[in-house]
């Protein structure tokens, strides 16, 4: 996520108030991440935010870099927008930029202009550890 090789960032297409209806598909996918990362990786804080689009973004802060290759994996796990990660894959295979939450985005349509900006990082309001 923005260049940090500690941070492991998901977007998820869940409109930002209605992530905890559906948190327990989260906490489901994050005891099958602790199985994986395991030994390899310890996550020191969780932190969401809403995207500028009004979904959610969560980022997983490790211990200490974490490879692009487990990334996709812990992204994968974790039901990270799989059009998100196909397009790493890609990047990837580029030598691109890799694992990109966006804090502004800009949409011109016609002429016409949009700007959308993300929220700000806050700590995970649930103990999963």
């Amino acid at each position: 996520m923005n260049g940090n090789d500690y941070i492991v960032g998901l977007d998820f297409d869940i409109k930002f108030e209605d992530f905890f209806a559906k948190v327990s598909l989260f906490k489901q996918n994050f005891e099958i991440l602790k199985k994986f990362i395991n030994g390899k990786y310890e996550i020191k804080e969780i932190k969401w935010r809403p995207s500028s689009r009004g979904h959610t973004h969560v980022a997983l802060f490790f211990d200490r870099p974490v490879s692009k290759f487990d990334s996709l994996i812990i992204r994968a796990i974790m039901y990270d927008d799989a059009y998100r990660i196909r397009a790493d894959l890609k990047r990837m295979a580029e030598g691109g930029k890799f694992d990109i939450l966006f804090d502004k985005k800009i949409k011109i349509y016609k002429g016409k202009r949009e700007e959308y900006t993300a929220g700000e990082w806050q700590s995970f309001p649930i103990e999963l550890k």
